[in-house]
């Protein structure tokens, strides 16, 4: 490559990918936490027979956690290789991509030394892979608002829509962003003039496709899932409270959470304060920071949308989505700040060295250990029909590792859609009531209410250390089973009738 820099950019990029996967790549069972949500579903393209009267497989395939373009990518590329390890690669490749088109951006502001640095800013502070970790229909978000930042600071038209419509497969919110910069455009100069302009027509023709693939294509309509809870139905509900599993409601206390807004207490840890100190740091730089207009309303579109998304709560997505354009917008300010200094290529690698040893210990893999392979391995031989059940968070792993049913994980505990999650709460009650009761009777009506095939019974969960938590699951099911916590509960002592028992596990047959 012409480019040094970005050549040594590439091997920094890699590296840093490589080390922050690494672990992944040890063992078939560690895997990103949400791929146990979203893409478990992809063997069923291939074997229909999998998954079927499932619930949450209905709502995987829907496309909420992945979008249909996803899974189909996906499902084709299982055929040839194991779709787990392809969740591991591809966020290295989608990474890697992110950074080869913010460096060219940057150089389209500054020069390359300053390019350079901003890249690194950008590596260093990319939420620490965590929007790449599982190669999810998020995994895009990045590379897509930056492709297209790319193409639009270069007043590339064509190449601009065309990443538009194709984020509508891939990733809606980042649609919304796209839209909604392209859009202000028009309002920032005369618009009058833009209307009678061929750049309005390329732009209405994109947002009505992106409209309807979004609407038709990425995300599947389903009365079995219905559709999302009302603002008015969340402020109500204690999913989304303090405890909940979705605490987005906490008062003040919603500004901190990272669930809400990707701000996190301790700074090495969070992008977006570290970004405002710097920001507000480099303002003390006596230089000109003049930015690109462009930027400004790329920031600004994010800003409205983030706000806009707690007033429409669920219905484009959560907030912490779009404060990228933000967060993107920020590291831009920074280099604009440090643009007129004079650099040294040998210095800059220094310095880069000096911030990775400062950030990368600190820095988030969102991984998780899927430790039950016996369990899996057991369950995976049982009929394809085969439905479980057990405390939600011991059947995370399964229907990723064993392909089989569950009555209700944690990880599919999504309170968003309505018919959906009104189905999952009954489930929820009625489960807890059998889990934690001191009848077998209980037990016996449990399988025969939601015709179980399986009953995965952890002992550990019975123990004063896990019964006496502040908050053993979360509300609204904690009160249910704190009531139940002095019960002299049956299931631990059906385990001589267990069909496979392993460490402090066994699963009974209904």
């Amino acid at each position: 490559m012409k480019d040094a820099y970005l050549t040594i950019l590439i091997i920094i990029g890699l590296l840093f990918s490589v080390s922050l996967q690494s672990i992944a790549f040890t063992s078939r069972y560690i895997v990103n936490d949400d791929v146990r949500a979203a893409l478990f579903v992809i063997p069923k393209f291939n074997d229909p027979s999998l998954f079927q009267n499932d619930i949450l497989a209905d709502h995987a395939l829907a496309g909420i956690g992945s979008t249909k373009a996803v899974q189909l990518l996906y499902s084709t590329l299982d055929k040839f290789i194991d779709f787990i390890l392809i969740t591991k690669i591809l966020p290295i490749i989608l990474f890697l991509v992110s950074l080869i088109f913010f460096y060219l951006t940057s150089k389209q502001l500054f020069k390359k030394e300053t390019a350079f640095i901003s890249s690194i800013l950008f590596t260093l502070f990319s939420w620490s892979l965590q929007l790449f970790s599982g190669g999810l229909s998020r995994s895009f978000f990045l590379p897509l608002l930056i492709i297209f930042l790319y193409f639009f600071l270069k007043d590339k038209d064509i190449p601009t829509l065309t990443t538009i419509i194709i984020s509508s497969f891939l990733y809606p919110p980042s649609t919304l962003i796209m839209l909604l910069t392209y859009s202000l455009t028009f309002v920032n100069k005369n618009l009058i003039q833009n209307i009678k302009n061929k750049k309005f027509i390329y732009l209405l023709i994109t947002a009505l496709l992106s409209v309807l693939i979004i609407s038709n294509l990425s995300v599947q309509k389903s009365k079995e899932i219905g559709s999302f809870y009302s603002f008015k139905e969340v402020i109500q509900m204690e999913e989304f409270q303090v405890a909940g599993k979705i605490p987005v409601l906490n008062g003040i206390v919603s500004i901190i959470k990272p669930y809400n807004t990707g701000i996190k207490a301790s700074l090495t840890k969070n992008p977006i304060i570290v970004l405002i100190l710097l920001s507000i740091i480099s303002m003390f730089i006596q230089t000109s920071s003049k930015l690109n207009k462009k930027l400004k309303i790329f920031a600004l579109s994010g800003l409205i949308l983030y706000f806009l998304s707690f007033i429409l709560l669920f219905k484009i997505y959560i907030p912490i989505r779009y404060l990228l354009p933000v967060y993107l917008f920020l590291i831009f300010f920074i280099s604009s700040r440090i643009n007129k200094f004079n650099f040294d290529l040998k210095k800059l690698i220094l310095i880069s060295l000096l911030l990775f040893l400062i950030f990368v210990p600190h820095l988030r893999r969102d991984l998780t250990i899927c430790q039950d392979q016996d369990i899996y391995n057991f369950i995976s031989t049982l009929p394809k029909d085969s439905l479980i059940a057990g405390y939600p968070k011991d059947l995370d792993c399964i229907p990723l590792f064993s392909q089989r049913s569950v009555l209700i994980n944690d990880e599919l505990n999504i309170p968003f859609a309505k018919n959906y999650y009104e189905k999952i709460k009954v489930r929820l009650i009625d489960l807890f009531s059998a889990y934690y009761s001191d009848k077998e009777t209980d037990i016996k009506e449990l399988c025969k209410e939601y015709n179980l095939t399986h009953i995965l019974v952890n002992k550990e969960r019975f123990s004063n250390n896990s019964l006496n938590k502040e908050l053993i699951y979360y509300n609204p099911f904690d009160k249910l089973i704190k009531e139940r916590k002095n019960n002299d509960f049956i299931l631990p002592k059906l385990e001589n009738k267990s069909v496979f028992t392993s460490k402090s596990q066994f699963i009974l047959s209904c």
